[in-house]
């Protein structure tokens, strides 16, 4: 399976520089891993940070403002992907977890969509805002339909089922490209 994940990461890659005008933004594709397997991908500017984080510990004692809030066996939570937008001007961070599970839709939505709403809805906060919860959740699979469970502009977070295979990325494109055209300046967005 981790080869669907490190697949999807360079999809979710990939729909982020087609959607964004790059000529606006410096763009670093890192590896802090022993494998060498890219971990991070950063755009940024003076304005914007968008970060797409790999296998990135969710802990009290994160570099990143999630963390963990329960006090459950083990000490932290390790999604697939986090993707994090940062507004510099309003010094605001928003986050969306998205995690990969290479099963069928009825075994993810019967078996792991409720474990993973436990860990990184319920038991996953924001440092120093306290009222703040990621603004969604993902799930990623290869086969069946892409479902949304909480679907809406005004409550948040959002809770969706997104098919992610070779040739089947039309609505994870259009999810990642909701979330950028509602958070980042127009002149920023292509006209993908």
């Amino acid at each position: 399976s981790q080869l669907y994940e490190v697949y999807n990461f360079h999809i979710l890659n990939d729909i982020i520089k087609s959607i964004i005008n790059e000529d606006f933004f410096e763009y670093n594709l890192t590896s802090f891993r022993k494998d060498g397997l890219a971990d991070l991908a950063h755009f940024k500017n003076s304005l914007f940070s968008i970060k797409l984080f790999y296998e990135k510990n969710i802990s009290t004692g994160s570099d990143i403002d999630l963390i963990r809030i329960d006090k459950r066996k083990g000490e932290y939570y390790k999604p697939d992907y986090i993707l994090e937008i940062v507004k510099n001007e309003e010094n605001k961070k928003l986050y969306w977890i998205l995690d990969s599970k290479y099963s069928k839709q009825a075994i993810i939505k019967n078996h792991y969509l409720n474990d993973c709403m436990f860990k990184y809805l319920l038991n996953t906060g924001i440092k120093s805002k306290t009222y703040m919860k990621p603004e969604g959740l993902v799930l990623l699979f290869p086969s069946g339909n892409t479902s949304s469970f909480l679907e809406t502009d005004i409550y948040k977070p959002t809770i969706d089922m997104i098919i992610s295979k070779p040739q089947a990325t039309k609505d994870l494109f259009k999810y990642i490209k909701k979330i950028l055209i509602s958070n980042l300046d127009e002149n920023l967005i292509t006209g993908n």
